[in-house]
């Protein structure tokens, strides 16, 4: 389950921007920055943190709320933001907006003691937040998209989070096996799976970490240890999980030591594995259990056994959900001439409810289903699609994305019977990827901190191009 959090800051003009929660006393308090500008034309940063179904933890149906960023730009010293609106000088430059801490649920996420591991804030680059009331839990933090520079009026800057490092798959957990299989008197092995990913050459990839005291300890993979154990020594086997199977410790250890001689031998040692590779910035290990068939998305569980010795080994499980995992990107987008803002682009022949494609940018706008769903459920309508045999991702839009969507109309074109978006789209609620509720009649937006218990909303996926 891929987990990601994004954190979007729209740039406009402060004259143009308008939303029906912003009045003149809000402008009135929004912090500004003053510094080298062009002409003293400021934009105002919109900054929205969500949590999408890409991770653990369940973060994707709880927002986040209470951010405070670190804001600086050439010529403006750095400056604590803890509100959701701020004023940047167009044309400043070498601007950056650091995330520092943010709520989720009611856990607060801080920059660790040592530092957040980040280096330049700009895109690519990769950090951690660290629960304040317990520094061993964690979410991972990365830039998808930062602010250019000179900064223009139309910019925006992205942080993707996960409690799951650069979760590619859907969905992986881990648990050890309890005492009463009959392996109370062998020790699983302290080793969990913190990522997994389908490669450029379709291979399987699980990273995984050791959980016992400051991790794996040792500089190559023939030296590494994990709680004092050699973990050369261990094997890691994947399998194809059988559905509603309660894996018991024989179970495991036939997967990883068959015991049919014809059968292929699951189990490897690490220096079994293709590419293996130890990252020693992260501690973790990089296990590549080869090729997945496009389009398999059948769950596999993941077993580590303690020792090469069936005797005595002790096991540590979980599981890895490849839910329509893939490695396709959406197609190159083909001229589109005269056509105006939105293009119908297909019918859904199961609901009749059609695909439409943004021609600024390539995104197709979906409408699953239009009922409406509490904001806990609001990424779980949002799968995945087949689209000439490819498996794409949806996901919700964002505050920024959605009101660019109907500032061009979306709510006029798509409009009407099926196969639109939905006979009632000009008059409906949505749910963003926040948490916000974006309604479509006037663009208007409802705050985080505003949207009641119970509520219920709409859900209009999109498909986005990178």
């Amino acid at each position: 389950m891929k987990s990601g959090l994004y954190v979007i800051g729209l740039v406009t003009s402060v004259v143009a921007f308008v939303t029906a929660c912003a009045g003149d006393n809000d402008n009135a308090k929004r912090k500004k920055f003053f510094g080298p500008g062009s002409g003293n034309e400021f934009t105002t940063v919109d900054v929205e943190a969500a949590a999408t179904d890409d991770g653990g933890l369940s973060l994707a149906g709880t927002a986040a709320q209470n951010l405070k960023l670190k804001v600086s730009c050439d010529g403006i010293a750095e400056q604590v933001v803890e509100d959701a609106q701020f004023d940047l000088p167009v044309g400043a430059k070498n601007c950056k907006v650091k995330l520092v801490s943010m709520k989720i649920g009611d856990k607060t996420y801080v920059e660790p003691a040592g530092g957040s591991g980040f280096t330049h804030h700009l895109k690519r680059d990769a950090g951690k937040l660290v629960n304040s009331a317990n520094s061993k839990e964690f979410i991972y933090v990365s830039v998808k998209k930062s602010l250019p520079s000179p900064l223009t009026a139309d910019s925006s800057v992205q942080y993707a989070y996960s409690a799951v490092d650069q979760f590619d798959t859907i969905e992986a957990s881990t648990a050890e096996v309890d005492p009463d299989v009959g392996v109370s008197n062998n020790d699983a092995p302290k080793i969990k799976a913190v990522r997994a990913a389908i490669g450029l050459q379709r291979g399987l990839n699980i990273r995984v970490q050791c959980t016992a005291g400051n991790g794996f300890a040792g500089s190559d993979l023939n030296t590494l240890t994990c709680d004092g154990k050699s973990v050369a020594a261990m094997k890691f086997a994947v399998d194809i999980a059988r559905e509603n199977k309660t894996y018991s410790a024989s179970d495991l250890s036939k997967i990883v030591f068959p015991e049919v001689a014809t059968a292929s031998v699951k189990g490897k040692k690490i220096s079994e594995l293709a590419a293996a590779s130890y990252h020693t910035d992260v501690k973790q290990i990089n296990l590549n259990f080869g090729p997945v068939a496009a389009g398999d998305t059948k769950t596999r569980i993941f077993v580590v056994s303690s020792t090469s010795d069936k005797a005595s080994s002790g096991y540590a499980y979980g599981f890895v959900k490849l839910n329509g995992t893939t490695t396709y990107n959406v197609g190159e987008c083909a001229a589109q001439g005269a056509n105006p803002n939105f293009v119908e682009q297909a019918v859904s022949l199961k609901t009749g409810i059609g695909t439409w494609r943004d021609t600024s940018n390539c995104w197709q706008w979906m409408r699953i289903e239009t009922g409406k769903v509490l904001s806990k459920d609001r990424f779980s309508k949002c799968g995945t699609v087949t689209n000439l045999h490819k498996m794409h991702k949806l996901t919700l839009p964002y505050f920024t994305e959605m009101k660019a969507a109907r500032d061009r109309n979306i709510h006029v074109l798509g409009k009407g019977a099926a196969p639109k978006l939905g006979a009632n789209i000009d008059e409906e609620t949505f749910w963003l990827a926040g948490g916000r509720v974006f309604n479509m009649k006037d663009g208007s937006v409802k705050e985080v901190k505003d949207v009641q218990a119970g509520e219920k909303h709409s859900v209009l996926c999109v498909i986005k191009r990178d």
